[in-house]
């Protein structure tokens, strides 16, 4: 499937179409920081991708502390962790992107590793998702209407981020499809954030993640 791809990248564009999904570029940068502060935690001798998953931990938990007092929740559903907005039918999850993370120009990103099951089958909500709004449109244009939804009524965004030696690039982008490798390379959406410069003498040296799976764990609760 290729669908087209709306990029938002201006300033002003950028503002208000985060100001649809409850969201402004502040909120996102505390996350996307976070993001930094994780990476800039690890050092050589822990093991190896410890900076990845550090990462991951503090921009998720950023995120929800800058959200959840806005009337956001917390959904850690089959150990996919998300932060979700029911009224807006928003939930965004964190991920580390390649090269393309934050640029407008040239290829759209993909995630830097492999999905697990649980991102899987939030994509596939997605294009429902989608497919029923857009059905939704075209059907109250007739007279009709279709109220129905999957799943919890969510799309899930993607708040993804790539580390280079002079910031974080990043981006709030909605996706919907994987590649054979089961990384995200499709986006209906894609809102490019400002850089965040690594400027601080706590974010030097980073240790960029290393390859390997990304994370997306499925928890299964001890009995006995």
């Amino acid at each position: 499937m290729r669908v087209a791809t709306h990029t938002w990248e201006e300033p002003d564009d950028v503002t208000q179409r985060l100001k649809d999904l409850g969201l402004s570029k502040e909120i996102l940068r505390e996350a996307v920081y976070a993001y930094a502060m994780g990476l800039a935690a690890a050092t050589a001798n822990d093991p190896p991708n410890a900076g990845g998953f550090m990462a991951y931990v503090y921009s998720t938990r950023a995120l929800r502390e800058m959200l959840i007092p806005r009337g956001w929740r917390r959904d850690n559903s089959g150990g996919y962790c998300r932060v979700v907005n029911d009224a807006a039918g928003v939930a965004i999850t964190v991920s580390t992107g390649d090269e393309h993370t934050g640029g407008a120009e040239g290829e759209a990103p993909r995630t830097k590793r492999s999905k697990g099951p649980r991102t899987v089958a939030a994509v596939a909500d997605n294009v429902l998702q989608l497919s029923l709004f857009d059905q939704s449109d075209h059907d109250t244009a007739d007279g009709a209407g279709d109220d129905s939804s999957g799943a919890d009524g969510c799309v899930t965004w993607v708040l993804l981020m790539h580390a280079t030696p002079s910031g974080i690039q990043s981006e709030l982008s909605l996706p919907v499809e994987l590649d054979d490798s089961h990384r995200i390379g499709e986006w209906r959406e894609r809102i490019i954030l400002p850089v965040t410069p690594l400027d601080g003498p706590s974010l030097a040296p980073i240790i960029l993640p290393e390859p390997g799976p990304d994370f997306d764990v499925s928890v299964t609760r001890r009995t006995g």
